[in-house]
């Protein structure tokens, strides 16, 4: 059996390349599919309160975080420790959870679909490249939101 170590020794840059945006991608829609869960279920199980809320200026800081990501993403990628990665997923945090908290108690069964196929998407997308049975950040994100759906329904 061969260790993950030894199998990104014989990647090539690229594939590494490759692999870290993948890697960081899973873990932003990990991040936002966790927040938005965390707050999908406060709204749904009367913990918090159902009416829709927006920051002002709300699709600014999303799209700042945005940009913020996509900056990190290029330090990532070019070297950069782990630290981009981090500062990254707070800030996914916050698009997660103000996404969510932007729309109504009401139409809460409908952004917990929306959350499980983000959440599909990303433990898939990480397995599928690494080629490994490692866990991955983003899938354990996932299981911990089947989770907190499980207990809404």
């Amino acid at each position: 059996m061969t260790g993950f170590a030894a199998i990104l020794a014989h990647k090539e840059p690229v594939e590494l390349s490759i692999m870290k945006v993948e890697v960081f991608l899973g873990v932003f829609i990990g991040a936002v599919t966790f927040t938005g869960s965390v707050v999908a279920f406060g709204k749904l199980a009367g913990k918090v309160d159902g009416k829709a809320k927006k920051l002002p200026g709300g699709h600014f800081l999303n799209a700042g975080a945005t940009l913020l990501s996509l900056v990190l993403l290029v330090l990532y990628v070019n070297g950069a420790d782990t630290w981009p990665l981090l500062v990254m997923t707070l800030a996914a945090f916050f698009i997660g959870y103000h996404l969510i908290t932007g729309i109504g108690g009401a139409d809460m069964p409908v952004v917990v679909s929306m959350l499980n196929s983000y959440a599909g998407d990303a433990p898939w997308r990480c397995h599928w490249r690494c080629r490994c049975n490692n866990r991955c950040i983003p899938e354990t994100l996932e299981i911990e939101c089947t989770r907190l759906h499980a207990k809404i329904a």
